[in-house]
């Protein structure tokens, strides 16, 4: 990964706050996904960066992402496009990434409640 705006948004977004509590001590490990309710996992660091990465984000885009989980993600695509609107299915989830993602200033995201597998016509552009 070269791409230097991501690599300072990786830099900047502390990972440790969108972990639950007991994942704290293992938030940086590039190569370790960590628990969500649920049953669920996020998806590694160093995974996420890499498609973020593909993207090839400009900063004038508006980003659809399907599964907030805690919000990490969204916080990234945040900092490198105009706008992001992310999908998550679980109220719980909604709610926890709205906390995280106020906590860290982010405020061109929108976490909403729903499905996303087929876009969001909505707010599409």
């Amino acid at each position: 990964m070269t791409d230097a705006r991501l690599l300072e948004a990786v830099r900047s977004i502390p990972r440790a706050e969108f972990v639950l509590a007991d994942e704290v001590a293992s938030a940086y490990r590039g190569t370790r996904p960590s628990r969500c309710p649920h049953g669920q996992v996020t998806i590694q660091p160093s995974l996420i960066a890499m498609m973020v990465s593909a993207l090839g984000l400009t900063r004038d885009e508006q980003v659809l992402g399907v599964g907030t989980g805690y919000g990490w993600q969204t916080a990234l695509l945040a900092r490198l496009a105009a706008y992001v609107v992310s999908a998550e299915r679980r109220p719980d989830l909604v709610d926890e990434a709205h906390l995280r993602l106020a906590g860290q200033g982010v405020g061109n995201a929108e976490v909403v409640l729903g499905d996303g597998t087929l876009g969001m016509p909505t707010r599409a552009p």
